[in-house]
């Protein structure tokens, strides 16, 4: 006497089928997170070229306070899509301020460090 209904001809696909479908997404999302960390994007406050905000602050003060992506990309020789993002993120609106000038330029401005603005303390450069 046959059953009928679910025997092994139809679980065994399924379960072939799932198996498949877990280890292409396990593949998909391992390669996902080896070109997100090849990307050189900013992690845990720090790039992977190891600049931190401490050079952001550096070349500010290099720079009279004020500084656009393209200082950061010049001088800290990352990618101006990072530099933006370090920028931003570090723009409070206290301490540093992001402006537009008249030409559409994209200023940050490092309010404390600003020309005539420079603190109490001397400041030299160890680098």
């Amino acid at each position: 006497m046959m059953m009928h209904g679910l025997g092994f001809s139809f679980v065994f696909p399924v379960l072939i089928s799932a198996l498949v479908v877990l280890g292409l997404s396990g593949l998909l999302f391992k390669w996902l997170g080896q070109r997100h960390s090849n990307s050189g994007s900013i992690d845990g406050g720090e790039r992977a070229g190891h600049h931190s905000e401490t050079d952001i602050y550096r070349l500010a003060r290099k720079l009279d306070g004020r500084l656009t992506v393209s200082d950061v990309v010049i001088h800290l020789g990352i990618a101006p899509r990072d530099a933006e993002h370090l920028l931003d993120r570090m723009t409070d609106g206290l301490r540093i301020r992001m402006e537009v000038d008249n030409n559409g330029l994209v200023i940050y401005e490092f309010t404390e460090l600003a020309d005539g603005l420079r603190g109490a303390i001397p400041y030299t450069d160890k680098s």
